[in-house]
């Protein structure tokens, strides 16, 4: 397919509610915001718009913020929007402007290097009916890797430090997280520890470059990923893992973080991964597992924690390093400096896709734990209902906020229900380590994933997180649990893990074994007040997301409940437009799923927290449509080069407009309000979400 029709915006904009342009969403977008700062939705719009000279938008990108604000809730830096800028760049228009821009901003902040490694990685192949390497990204790939080493060269990239050079307990740091470690070993202190670069423990990546600044933490998520796509021949697969994780601790503590901005995660260095908490969640054909690893500041252990400068907004027009490169038509490199580097035309878009590929997202097949020889239907979340991983059963996390606060459990058999809790878990493990006596010590909590594409499940959680942050701007006390997702590559990548929570199906699972249902299981709770608040807000929150997104597959294996009360939802194979079941799609006319038995926890549909159901929804449809420039940007970004191949745009062009019409942005507040009500109307026990929830019973044996 060739992708030049895309530059006319009139080919795939619609008119909405057929009254007016798509495009007439964005015209009163301000681009100014603090001083010489500018705005970064406002200066994507132009570039996405198009009109301006490119000398011009160069001009504004240079002058927008670069990092997360780590003080406000809001984001609005590029690095954000990393997925759209580089899918722009690499389906639609690299411009030599925007690609020497792009170059200079990565060789300023490495953050936004390796996120965009990651990015072009990811792009470099498309995996689902067959695998195509887009050989243009992978050619530019290469030239970009090289120039990030030799700008990077042996830098100690987290927090740009060595802390100690000679260090007299390497050996006992080498055997810790081995079989061979001593619990009774005196505990470490921050002084006694030697950061270093990582080298790979696969042979065939080893490599004698002095210049490890930049590869550091790619090699060591190379050998993370390398075992989850081999694990699945191991047997036993649970002895593999371990032993192969053994050996990665044998090259930690090393300059290795993890590409994660919620709560400044990427700022702490691996010191080790807890061996003995990794599961294992296998299938035929893959084999995600689940790992914690202990992380730590430096900075903060040498009390020279910088978080109110980190915060302060970065742009690449006052950045004090100088451009490295200029890019003329192609990139012009100097060959003796350069001697491995080649020169790449970037005079057209990089890759040109000429095959209709969208491909469904698989179901994956999973292994009985009672017959290896029988395989039931489920998705990869759904493995954590394994006997004995009821504490490990969902794929997303917000665990930080929840070992800072008081543990609080659903009544008294909430332990017995949830397992161990992040807290008692974190405490336990932390007596036992040899670095437990750091102050800033903490635990992370992963999912590795491999043989999937998780570009759109980060894509769903980038719109997840912009409706979460529209709820925060306007005040409006609705939530949703964001985790984090990054795809490292064509099929492979990382999801946090959340902690203390159980999906609903697990747990309707306990409850029918006593003949109690969802309603009673709250009255039971010590908190009971808060829980169902609690419960209310999140309600909202993702009908709301569910309906504005068309989030499908939302059966209870995919929605979980937390210790405090909150829903979470999770596994976004489905959104936008595509449904499961093809040719029949039971669930794709179904606003939002509202249960009678969710009902019920409010207190019935004539009860007071139900009403305010009803308030919330009406006032959180009145921030997100206010927004709504917001989420169209990145919708329509990603849309622009990834249609063929991201499932959730299997629809088109009508994944676009029937967004756009789901706002109903030229209705009036009186208007707007009886649609809302007909919403929820529409929603409660609508017989295609009960008939859906029936179908994965019988199925895959899906409690309903």
């Amino acid at each position: 397919m060739n992708y030049s029709n895309i530059n006319d915006d009139t080919n795939y904009c619609c008119i909405v509610n057929r009254r007016r342009n798509s495009e007439s969403f964005f015209a009163n977008h301000v681009i100014d915001d603090e001083g010489d700062v500018l705005n970064t939705n406002g200066v994507l719009l132009q570039l996405y718009k198009g009109g301006l000279d490119i000398e011009v938008i160069k001009t504004n990108l240079e002058k927008v913020r670069l990092n997360p604000n780590w003080l406000s809730q809001k984001r609005d830096d590029l690095e954000y929007y990393i997925p759209q800028f580089i899918n722009y760049l690499v389906f639609r228009d690299n411009h030599k402007e925007l690609i020497n821009f792009l170059i200079n901003v990565c060789q300023n902040n490495f953050f936004f290097a390796h996120l965009t490694y990651f990015q072009l990685k990811s792009l470099s192949q498309i995996v689902n009916k067959k695998v195509i390497n887009l050989k243009e990204v992978i050619k530019f790939l290469d030239l970009y890797t090289n120039l990030m080493k030799k700008q990077y060269g042996d830098e100690y990239l987290i927090n740009g430090q060595e802390f100690v050079t000679h260090n007299p307990y390497k050996e006992v740091i080498q055997i810790y997280g081995t079989a061979g470690y001593d619990q009774s070993t005196p505990k470490l202190n921050a002084s006694e520890i030697n950061i270093k670069q990582y080298t790979s423990i696969n042979g065939d990546e080893q490599t004698n470059e002095l210049n490890q600044g930049f590869s550091s933490t790619i090699n060591f998520w190379n050998d993370i990923i390398r075992i989850s796509e081999r694990l699945y021949l191991a047997y036993p697969q649970i002895i593999s893992l371990k032993a192969d994780l053994q050996r990665i601790n044998q090259n930690l503590p090393s300059s290795v973080y993890i590409p994660f901005v919620k709560d400044q995660i990427r700022n702490y260095v691996v010191l080790n991964i807890v061996a003995s908490e990794s599961k294992v969640f296998s299938t035929k054909e893959r084999s995600p597992f689940y790992i914690c690893l202990e992380i730590y500041r430096p900075d903060v252990e040498k009390d020279q924690q910088n978080d109110l400068k980190q915060s302060e907004a970065i742009t690449l027009h006052k950045s004090f390093l100088q451009q490295k490169m200029s890019i003329y038509g192609s990139i012009h490199v100097d060959q003796a400096k350069y001697p491995n580097v080649h020169n790449i035309s970037v005079q057209q878009p990089l890759q040109i896709i000429d095959e209709d590929i969208i491909d469904e997202t698989p179901t994956v097949q999973f292994y009985c734990p009672d017959n290896d020889e029988d395989v039931v239907q489920k998705s990869v979340y759904q493995s954590f209902q394994k006997e004995n991983n009821e504490d490990f059963v969902s794929v997303a996390s917000s665990f930080v906020n929840e070992i800072k606060q008081k543990s609080i459990l659903l009544g008294e058999e909430g332990q017995y229900l949830f397992g161990e809790s992040a807290k008692d878990q974190e405490q336990r493990i932390k007596e036992q380590s040899l670095f437990g006596n750091l102050k800033s010590w903490r635990l992370v909590h992963l999912i590795v994933k491999s043989g999937d594409n998780l570009k759109q499940e980060q894509f769903a959680m980038q719109l997840l997180s912009t409706i979460d942050q529209i709820f925060s701007i306007e005040d409006l006390p609705m939530r949703l649990s964001i985790y984090e997702v990054i795809s490292l590559g064509p099929n492979y990548g990382l999801i946090e893990m959340v902690k203390d929570a159980i999906t609903i199906d697990s747990l309707k699972r306990q409850l029918w074994n006593r003949q109690q249902t969802l309603a009673q299981f709250f009255e039971q709770s010590v908190y009971l007040d808060r829980h169902r608040t609690n419960f209310l807000h999140s309600l909202v929150g993702y009908s709301l997301a569910c309906y504005i997104l068309q989030l499908k597959d939302r059966h209870n294996g995919n929605i979980l409940l937390k210790r405090d009360g909150h829903l979470v939802h999770i596994d976004f194979g489905f959104f936008l437009g595509n449904a499961p079941g093809k040719g029949i799609e039971i669930e794709n006319k179904v606003p939002f799923k509202l249960l009678s038995e969710y009902i019920e926890i409010l207190g019935g549909v004539q009860s007071d927290l139900f009403k305010k159901f009803r308030e919330l929804f009406y006032k959180g449809f009145m921030a997100l449509r206010k927004h709504s420039d917001r989420i169209l940007l990145l919708v329509k970004m990603m849309y622009s080069g990834q249609k063929n191949y991201m499932p959730c745009f299997k629809r088109g062009d009508k994944s676009i407009t029937q967004l756009e019409e789901r706002f109903f942005q030229y209705e009036d507040n009186t208007n707007l309000n009886i649609i809302c009500q007909n919403i929820i109307n529409s929603s409660i026990d609508n017989w295609r979400a009960k008939w859906y929830d029936k179908y994965q019973y019988f199925v895959q044996g899906i409690f309903y």
